[in-house]
């Protein structure tokens, strides 16, 4: 679509970041639609996909957007959202960029008591500590098992050989690394 406006584009064509600008807009404008048309229950259940990056079950993911399992499974199924969604076992938006975009549209206060239950929940299942590590480093929580659970997430972030990660997620652990034992291998990853 945005190839075939430029084509048509009156003057001459946007530089990089005007286009990424245009892309941007235009993507956004496609979820407020897709939202609109589609119930509460399928918003809530596509926006708790969004946060459970698909580290959570069907179960989880209907439970994180306050649905029971038949509501949660009617929303999963509807035109409107069902080409937003990957996996059906462990639901996630299919497009990371999609994800942003969806979390973006969410007021902040919304956004952050998303992420705050997602973690609450990830714990009270017994979540690994990386995939815990991902999660929390979406909200600021200052209790003491974050800087392991950050540590966690960067090593393993910097095994899979994503860097760029890595290094966000090990600078937050340092920052809520208490113990100096904890401090120190943190230094070291």
């Amino acid at each position: 679509v945005l190839c075939a406006a430029l084509r048509r584009w009156p003057g001459t064509p946007p530089d990089a970041a005007a286009f990424a600008a245009l892309a941007d807009q235009v993507g956004r404008h496609h979820l407020r639609t897709v939202l609109a048309r589609s119930s509460a229950q399928a918003s809530a259940f596509v926006t708790a996909s969004a946060v459970a990056a698909g580290h959570f079950s069907f179960r989880q993911v209907c439970e994180l957007a306050g649905l029971t399992l038949p509501e949660g499974e009617r929303a999963r199924t509807e035109p409107a959202v069902a080409g937003l969604l990957g996996p059906l076992v462990r639901p996630r938006v299919y497009d990371p960029l999609v994800a942003e975009r969806l979390l973006g549209l969410l007021d902040a206060d919304r956004r952050r008591v998303l992420h705050e239950r997602a973690v609450r929940l990830a714990r009270q299942e017994g979540f690994a500590p990386e995939v815990l590590g991902l999660l929390v480093s979406r909200i600021s929580l200052d209790e003491p098992w974050v800087a392991d659970a950050l540590h966690a997430a960067g090593a393993a972030a910097r095994r899979s050989g994503d860097h760029d990660a890595a290094v966000v997620l090990l600078d937050r652990a340092l920052d809520h690394a208490a113990a100096a034992r904890r401090h120190t291998e943190t230094l070291l990853e």
